[in-house]
C-alpha cells in the first residue's frame, strides 16, 4: 500500500470515530430520540434537505 493510500484510510478511521463519538454524545444528551430522530435533526440544523439529495439521486439512477 502507497503512503497516500495509508494516509486517507487513517483519516477515514478518523473521520467515522468522530462521527459516532458525536452520534453517541447526543444521544447521551437526548435519550428519548431514536437514532433516525438524531441524524434527521443534525441534517436539518446543517441545512441538508433530504427530499432535494434523493430527487437528484433518483434521477441519476434513471439516466444510468
Amino acid at each position: 500500500m502507497r503512503a497516500g493510500g495509508f494516509y486517507l484510510k487513517y483519516r477515514l478511521i478518523n473521520a467515522r470515530a468522530e462521527y459516532w463519538i458525536r452520534i453517541g454524545m447526543l444521544a447521551e444528551a437526548n435519550p428519548g430520540m431514536t437514532f433516525r430522530q438524531i441524524v434527521s435533526e443534525q441534517l436539518n440544523h446543517a441545512g441538508v434537505d433530504i427530499r432535494k439529495i434523493a430527487g437528484v439521486c433518483g434521477e441519476a439512477a434513471n439516466r444510468g
